[in-house]
């Protein structure tokens, strides 16, 4: 069971970058990558965190729904 947690984070890391290559933008993709960011891997290293990133690629796409929604 201990071992589920690295497995789980590393295919919702691959999902997200997918569907953010594929383009497909979402409310589910903006809350996943909030969830990367909030509950990260532990990490020896400070320079290997990445949940500033996912916080980052959550605000872009929350920011990019935003525009495309009141475009339209």
């Amino acid at each position: 069971m201990p071992n589920v947690y690295p497995r789980a984070m590393s295919c919702a890391r691959r999902a997200a970058a997918s569907s953010f290559i594929v383009g497909q933008k979402s409310v589910e993709l903006v809350i996943a990558y909030i969830l990367l960011a909030l509950y990260p891997v532990a990490v020896k290293r400070y320079e290997d965190d990445r949940s500033w990133i996912f916080l980052g690629m959550a605000i872009r796409c929350a920011v990019l729904n935003l525009v495309l929604f009141n475009s339209s």
